[in-house]
């Protein structure tokens, strides 16, 4: 029998058909041609590894947050030399007039 490989999308369709389909292991595993062993690794694999699907989401997000907060702390930072100078120009155009 050949070998086949399968992709990360087909494995979780495969594995869902138990979880969310009802289906037992060994008609899915029989469908698709597969050992139950195989399954079983399959299923061990994706709730191993599910932590860093989480973890990749929380970093995606902090980078995400990092990015906002330089951008509008940039913002703020324009706003603040826009109003420095406008008080400078206030200032010498008050002593020009005379006004106290």
């Amino acid at each position: 029998m050949k070998r086949r490989h399968y992709e990360g999308s087909e494995k979780v369709k495969i594995l869902k058909e138990h979880y969310v389909g009802g289906k037992s292991i060994s008609d899915v595993c029989m469908e698709y041609g597969i050992h139950v062993n195989l399954f079983h690794r399959w299923n061990k694999e994706l709730w191993e590894g599910g932590v860093s699907v989480f973890t990749r989401e929380t970093e995606k997000l902090r980078k995400n947050y990092e990015k906002e907060l330089k951008r509008l702390e940039d913002q703020l930072r324009k706003k603040d030399e826009v109003v420095g100078e406008l008080l400078v120009e206030y200032m010498s155009l008050k002593k020009k007039l005379g006004v106290t």
